[in-house]
């Protein structure tokens, strides 16, 4: 209770001593916090699946060990779990010129001298997921008609007349897909092409009985197919939460030391509080007791007030900041980080706190001899 005693005497006299470095170094501390809470949402797998917009945790596969017709009516036994869009794949036996600079870089293991690539035809059946254009555009015009929007590889340019199934595609513009020509499902259907790969995507995520009755209900409607839930992404993004987890906290730790010169100032001008300490009879011990409980007490002053800054403002401000819009934190969640917050503070302060606690003790000595 005495080390807690004089570890906030100490803090109070930092406040009264240095109000402008004090408040500078709080709010340096409070910023680092609001980052690392950023980071932890927006690098963390686990947490951008949990997003609304995060398509892997609503997508399932079927992947067909041969090619088989699909259509709306197929798809009518999933309406009750809200199809939000499909994805038909065909692959087909037409070549297109490709890009060699852009093939070789997105696929290593491809000759530089390759000339054509293999087909994979593709249509959006409610064209509710965007595709990027690097070139031209990648909106199908109203009235449909054989337009194709080529992948980035494709060594041609926007207005080209590409040779697909026998028939004239116009190319309307240039995505980032690197082997996947999209054309309107409309054409598909009319051209009768059959499906090789079917990824379906929900309006939203469904609990793990849902999941199990989504993907039983797929393997009857395509009984040799092999498909593809979203546990499987889940099961890849837990894996990776400890690793993701220490880049965030090691971003922190960055951070933090920027403003750790503030703290080392405040803590020189304490010195004389370290000479007391060890003159009433204080061992080296006990010395770093209290610098330690010192650094803890402004980890969790920082870290409280950060983290009630952001779960209180996260809904109007700092959900704006999400590239991929609302990610969810949990009590839990606030929890960790600030375990996180109080464990890597430490760490960095450490060095700092036994050099302030050795030359606190070696003055101490020199000034009982004088």
């Amino acid at each position: 209770m005495k080390i807690l005693e004089l570890a906030v005497a100490r803090i109070v006299l930092h406040f009264r001593r240095n109000k402008v470095i004090f408040l500078l170094f709080l709010i340096g501390s409070v910023t680092c916090v609001l980052s690392f809470a950023y980071f932890y949402g927006n690098m963390l797998s686990v947490k951008l699946l949990e997003t609304r917009t995060a398509q892997n945790y609503r997508q399932y596969t079927v992947t067909l060990p041969q090619a088989t017709a699909v259509t709306e009516k197929t798809l009518v036994p999933l309406e009750p779990y809200g199809v939000e869009d499909f994805r038909l794949e065909s692959k087909l036996r037409d070549t297109f010129p490709v890009n060699q600079e852009e093939r070789s870089y997105d696929n290593q293991d491809m000759r530089k001298d390759t000339q054509s690539s293999a087909v994979w035809i593709e249509a959006d059946g409610k064209q509710n997921t965007p595709l990027f254009a690097i070139a031209g555009h990648t909106d199908f015009p109203d009235k449909g008609g054989n337009s194709v929007i080529m992948p980035k590889t494709y060594a041609g340019n926007p207005g080209d007349t590409v040779q697909l199934l026998g028939q004239n595609f116009l190319v309307i513009g240039l995505s980032t897909r690197t082997n996947q020509c999209v054309i309107p499902f409309t054409v598909y259907k009319q051209l009768g092409i059959s499906t090789n790969k079917m990824e379906l995507i929900l309006n939203k995520k469904l609990n793990g009985a849902e999941t199990a009755a989504v993907v039983a209900l797929l393997q009857k409607m395509f009984p040799q197919a092999q498909v593809t839930s979203p546990k499987a992404y889940q099961a890849l993004a837990k894996s990776a939460q400890p690793g993701e987890t220490l880049r965030a906290a090691m971003l922190y730790a960055v951070s933090l030391l920027a403003f750790l010169f503030l703290f080392k100032f405040m803590s020189d001008q304490n010195r004389f509080e370290n000479v007391l300490y060890a003159m009433v009879g204080a061992t080296r011990k006990q010395v770093k007791k209290v610098l330690l409980a010192e650094n803890i007490l402004l980890s969790l002053l920082s870290g409280t007030i950060g983290l009630t800054l952001h779960a209180s403002l996260y809904s109007t401000v700092f959900v704006k900041l999400n590239p991929l819009g609302a990610v969810p934190y949990t009590l839990g969640d606030y929890g960790l980080l600030l375990f996180l917050i109080l464990a890597v503070s430490l760490f960095t302060a450490i060095p700092f706190l036994v050099q302030f606690q050795h030359t606190a003790l070696v003055d101490a000595k020199v000034r009982f001899r004088e």
